[in-house]
């Protein structure tokens, strides 16, 4: 068995990539701008991507993710988070390599949160409008594919940075926090997503999966719970309303995810 992770490192990747590599596993990894140690340049633009050629899976992670920049620029985000990855799924598949798309949460419109795998997607920002594009793609094109949809993922290591980070830092420095109490999800530590994504391939799963920690929660009640944790001072946590926030796009609010279906699977096996 041999890892290919496109976007190896971002959060997810470069996290998903060293635990692999703990494990004994054979990896590669690629990056474009942000360089780690142990990763290969590649450019999705440019290069082609015989450097998975020797590998059994790739974990597809790269793209614009922030769904601003999504709405901000809209040709590029299409061109990478839509064609390059449909491209690179093409060329895995015609190879016989599984490709593992790391979707999102965002592929709901929020209106009523816990969805399960088998309800109908209807996003409300671009960024989501790609993600579903791709998914598309894979389920009518393969047969041998994973999608798993993610929801708000977070480190505890605070040189990954991100939002756990972000408040542990204010609320350590005694420094203002807000957390909207109608944004709700599921935040879920990245040591979860790596073990579930290494868990999928040993099992191999085949399929559309929701990966996330099973506790729904909103942003401020992540806060809170943070401050509670470290012993921080909970009167520096402001309740806001997220539609009170200077966003160019829309989110889903309530994107919680089911994750039933995932866990069952991950008991069973």
């Amino acid at each position: 068995m041999m890892i290919g992770i496109l976007g190896a490192s971002g959060l997810i990747g470069y996290n998903l990539f060293v635990f692999f590599k703990s494990n004994g596993i054979q990896t590669i990894g690629s990056y474009y701008s942000n360089k780690r140690d142990g990763l290969v340049k590649l450019n999705l633009f440019e290069d082609n991507f015989s450097i998975f050629n020797g590998c059994t899976h790739v974990v597809i992670a790269a793209g614009i993710t922030n769904i601003d920049d999504c709405f901000r620029y809209k040709q590029e985000a299409y061109r990478c988070n839509v064609e390059k990855n449909i491209e690179l799924i093409r060329y895995l598949a015609d190879r016989k390599i599984k490709p593992i798309f790391l979707s999102s949460d965002q592929v709901f419109d929020g209106n009523k949160g816990n969805y399960d795998e088998t309800e109908k997607t209807n996003p409300v920002n671009y960024y989501g409008d790609c993600k579903v594009q791709v998914e598309e793609f894979m389920r009518k094109n393969l047969k041998d594919y994973l999608i798993l949809r993610l929801s708000k993922v977070y480190s505890r290591n605070l040189n990954d940075g991100g939002m756990f980070a972000e408040i542990f830092e204010k609320l350590r420095d005694g420094k203002k926090v807000t957390g909207a109490y109608n944004q709700i999800y599921n935040p879920t530590d990245v040591e979860i997503i790596s073990m579930g994504i290494y868990h999928s391939i040993n099992a191999d799963l085949t399929g559309l999966y929701h990966l996330a920690d099973k506790n729904i929660i909103s942003r401020f009640e992540f806060a809170k719970n943070i401050a509670k944790e470290y012993n921080f001072n909970q009167c520096l946590i402001e309740r806001i309303d997220f539609n009170s926030l200077p966003l160019l796009e829309k989110r889903a609010l309530n994107s919680s995810l089911n994750v039933e279906k995932f866990h069952k699977t991950f008991t069973a096996v």
